[in-house]
């Protein structure tokens, strides 16, 4: 056999380098090999569907040579191309239409809300996971069990305003349309006072736990200020730092002291002797273990101050104050409750609902904290006292509101 005719010259005219004349009679004879040869020739694979593209910088051919691209792609490269356009297909739009088609028969679902809040909303609900009928019911039977402080605390942002309940109240359409924060508020929204309510429930979950660390930190002021003023060996240091400081000072206005400020002894450690190790606290304790070995346990024998000294008693008096104000709106909320506030004496809720179970929780729970909170400040008197007393024993200014620590 002959060999099959060459193959027409490349669009625009030009032959291959090397290639022959086209035959007479212009393209190849029909069954011969036209431009599907030169591709495979080429190595050029021919995309049979749209595919998604790969974004690269392209190689000019002049910055070939020397490279690792010079001779890249004469061997076989292993890669299965039909599998590459499979997964790599582009997504056909009308299968996509298709789809989004489908779920326009989905049920219509109504917002009434504002959307962000809405939205801000359904997150935090999602986060709570429960039933909204079950919240519901911890709200009306002030079950601190149920719901813990911190979804108390989420639920406190979404208490429906009395625009919002004007809204669901004037709906007319099918309730079960509405959205998921408009389910929740048409739970929530006959519970009277429910801002309120959320705020006691919380209170109640709170304040036994906050009045027992604040009489903790109260009883450990009062004990610490009587262990520092009755510590003889501390006075043993006293006295041994002021018979050093006459002797440096002496000559000086600063000597012949009768005592100091207690604040000097923070300094006694900046005071270095010639070898820039021992300090004057050094010395001083050095030599007083000589006459007085029990100084070395002074630690030990101020272990309440040392405790004491890291309080904050500012945050002590908020925690206090802050206790205090919320028993107060406690007692306001039992009063509204009750009947016996004056504002709400004679008006019913729209809802017809009842703060029968919020007076019944919330009555005795009053009852005991008010004699925890005034057993709370009769300690903060001790404290501020024992304070006062200790802090004059030593020469010391008092002032009940000079600084956050009282050590």
């Amino acid at each position: 056999r002959g060999a099959p005719p060459p193959p027409p010259p490349p669009p625009g005219g030009k032959l291959l380098p090397g290639a022959p004349p086209p035959p007479p009679g212009g393209g190849p004879k029909p069954g011969g090999v036209g431009i599907a040869s030169i591709a495979a020739s080429l190595k050029v694979a021919k995309v049979v569907r749209k595919v998604k593209m790969l974004h690269w910088d392209k190689l000019q051919a002049h910055a070939l040579r020397g490279t690792v691209w010079e001779n890249a792609g004469e061997g076989v490269s292993g890669v299965n191309l039909a599998d590459l356009e499979t997964l790599f297909a582009l997504e056909d739009a009308s299968k996509k239409k298709t789809v989004s088609d489908d779920t326009s028969g989905k049920p219509k679902v109504v917002s009434l809300i504002d959307p962000k809040r809405s939205l801000n909303i359904s997150i935090q609900l999602a986060g709570i996971r429960m039933p909204f009928a079950e919240i519901k019911r911890a709200f009306l039977g002030m079950d601190d069990k149920t719901l813990r402080v911190d979804q108390l605390n989420i639920l406190a942002l979404a208490v429906p305003t009395t625009e919002e309940i004007g809204l669901l109240k004037a709906y007319q359409g099918d309730k079960k349309q509405l959205a998921t924060v408009e389910q929740y508020f048409l739970q929530v929204m006959p519970i009277p006072r429910l801002s309120e309510r959320i705020a006691a429930l919380v209170f109640k979950n709170t304040a036994f736990a906050n009045l027992e660390k604040i009489t903790e930190e109260y009883k450990l002021v009062t004990a610490a200020a009587a262990e520092l003023k009755n510590c003889s060996q501390f006075v043993t240091v006293l006295e041994g730092i002021l018979a050093v400081g006459n002797h440096l000072n002496g000559g000086t206005y600063r000597g012949q002291a009768r005592g100091f400020r207690l604040e000097t002894l923070l300094r006694l450690t900046d005071v270095k002797a010639v070898d820039r190790k021992t300090s004057l606290l050094h010395f001083v304790v050095k030599e007083l273990k000589k006459n007085s070995p029990e100084v070395e346990f002074l630690g030990k024998e101020l272990s309440l101050v040392i405790k004491a000294s890291a309080l904050h008693l500012d945050g002590t008096r908020e925690s206090l104050d802050f206790v205090s104000k919320g028993l107060a709106s406690v007692q306001t909320e039992v009063l509204k409750a009750s009947g016996a506030d004056p504002d709400t004496a004679g008006k019913e809720s729209a809802s017809g609902e009842t703060h029968d179970t919020f007076r019944d929780v919330m009555v005795p729970f009053a009852e005991t904290a008010s004699g925890l909170v005034l057993d709370a400040k009769t300690l903060s008197q001790t404290a501020n006292d024992a304070m006062k007393t200790t802090t004059e024993f030593f020469g010391e200014p008092f002032k009940a509101d000079n600084g956050g620590g009282g050590f």
